[in-house]
C-alpha cells in the first residue's frame, strides 16, 4: 500500500503548477537558538516517549 500511495502522491505533484512546486523557507537563529524545522514531513527531537500528548 505505501508504494502505490507513493505514486498517487508522485502523480499529483506531477500535475501541480510550477509556481506550485517552489518553496522557500528562511530560518533565522539568534543569541544560541537552536531551530528544528522541517518542510513536509515529520521531524522527533528528543527522547519520544517523553513528548507531550
Amino acid at each position: 500500500m505505501a508504494a502505490e500511495l507513493g505514486e498517487l502522491i508522485a502523480r499529483v505533484q506531477g500535475e501541480l503548477p510550477v509556481a506550485q512546486q517552489t518553496y522557500v523557507q528562511n530560518n533565522t537563529a539568534y543569541g544560541g537558538g537552536i531551530q528544528n524545522i522541517t518542510q513536509g514531513g515529520d521531524i522527533i527531537v528528543g527522547d519520544p516517549a517523553r513528548r507531550q500528548r
